[in-house]
């Protein structure tokens, strides 16, 4: 079957059907690229997150007990279904250190560059650097042949006011942004709220509420 990219792969049926599931649910996305990563049986508790993150409601808080996978969830799940079928453009990646969080995206970026299911069924994931943004952006911020920016952003670091192609962050993954050392601070504590609330929660587009 032609696809809307004409230098795309050419799917039969069953891959269709396989991307339209896919789609259509972060488990199924999930077990199906990325198997090695997601091989335990979901929990009730799995299934809820899945279910939340699926509801189609703008913000979402999840609290789960470490080991459950949130991180895997964020990137693999959420983060790389997005991507791949091109349902946001710019996707900010918010943790408790800059150098974590570029860490994390990398490993999604490998992920995506080495699967050979997102391969076969999406083609060749082209990935580079986009030298026409300026010094507010990571240099490990990443652009996608699709289309979609990928920012690793630490906690405190600028994000009020970005834009990317005129676009505003229209997906916000925020996962463990708390330093464990620093949250014994109250004035760190206050800080970091401050600048969530100040400037996280107001990134995205406060218009069209597309965010």
């Amino acid at each position: 079957m032609n696809q809307t990219d004409p230098d795309g792969p050419r799917l039969d049926q069953e891959s269709i059907d396989i991307l339209a599931a896919c789609a259509a649910s972060t488990r199924r996305h999930s077990q199906f690229f990325f198997p090695e990563i997601f091989f335990s049986a979901y929990s009730i508790l799995h299934r809820q997150i899945v279910e939340a993150l699926d509801s189609g409601h703008k913000k979402i808080v999840i609290a789960a007990p470490r080991g459950l996978g949130k991180t895997s969830t964020v990137l693999f799940g959420v983060a790389s279904r997005k991507i791949l079928f091109q349902l946001a453009r710019f996707i900010i990646y918010l943790t408790n250190s800059g150098d974590n969080a570029v860490l994390q995206t990398e490993n999604l970026k490998h992920e995506l560059l080495a699967n050979e299911r997102v391969r076969h069924l999406f083609g060749s994931i082209k990935i580079k650097a986009d030298d026409s943004l300026d010094e507010r952006f990571s240099k490990k911020s990443w652009v996608t042949s699709g289309g979609v920016f990928v920012l690793p952003r630490g906690a405190g670091q600028q994000v009020r006011g970005l834009l990317y192609h005129s676009k505003r962050p229209d997906l916000i993954l925020i996962d463990d942004l708390e330093d464990k050392m620093l949250i014994e601070s109250d004035l760190q504590r206050s800080k970091l709220k401050e600048w969530f609330y100040s400037d996280v929660m107001k990134c995205g587009d406060q218009y069209g509420k597309t965010t």
